[in-house]
């Protein structure tokens, strides 16, 4: 090992040499590249043309804040049923209460609120919010009506087919549904 030191010593200052400065020759080569590069030549800017002012038309448009806009939708118009329902059908509730059109499941009790001394409970179906009272029915054709609110859920009696096909009148709760912020 002796040996090799030497040679390593007296290779050093040769390998540095080979790293000088002189870049005489790449600093050439950059310049003549410059001047034979030539820029693609671009189209004149034409000045913008000023956008043509339009009037103020703001008082022949409806107003938004119009409490006949802030309504609630008209409830939807019920299909027509027969006259005498199929012998062992359960009778059809009156039609026309908007949340009859969406089955049970799919309605979620989101609060509740008194107002003049009545405890409302607050509805979503389908991301539409509707107030329900005692006596408002839900969830579908054969669905129930509400009997009682509190602050956490809705008691409803629905009519249901038992095993024996018969129908029967059940209790069902709607449960206040936590939303997440």
């Amino acid at each position: 090992m002796r040996p090799q030191r030497p040679a390593v010593v007296l290779l050093f200052p040769v390998m540095l040499a080979g790293c000088g400065d002189d870049t005489q020759d790449l600093r050439d080569w950059i310049a003549r590249e410059r001047q034979a590069a030539v820029a693609p030549a671009l189209p004149p800017w034409s000045a913008a043309e000023a956008p043509s002012p339009s009037p103020y038309r703001g008082h022949e448009a409806p107003d938004p804040f119009d409490p006949q806009r802030l309504a609630p939708a008209p409830p939807p118009v019920p299909v027509a049923v027969a006259a005498s329902p199929a012998p062992g059908a359960a009778p059809l509730p009156p039609a026309g209460a908007p949340l009859e059109a969406y089955p049970l499941e799919s309605l979620r009790m989101v609060g509740s609120l008194v107002r003049e001394g009545r405890t409302l409970a607050l509805v979503r179906a389908q991301g539409t919010l509707h107030t329900v009272q005692p006596g408002d029915r839900l969830g579908g054709p054969h669905g129930g009506r509400v009997v009682r609110i509190t602050e956490s859920a809705i008691t409803l009696h629905e009519r249901v087919r038992d095993a024996q096909g018969a129908w029967t009148e059940r209790s069902t709760t709607l449960a206040l549904q936590e939303t997440p912020r």
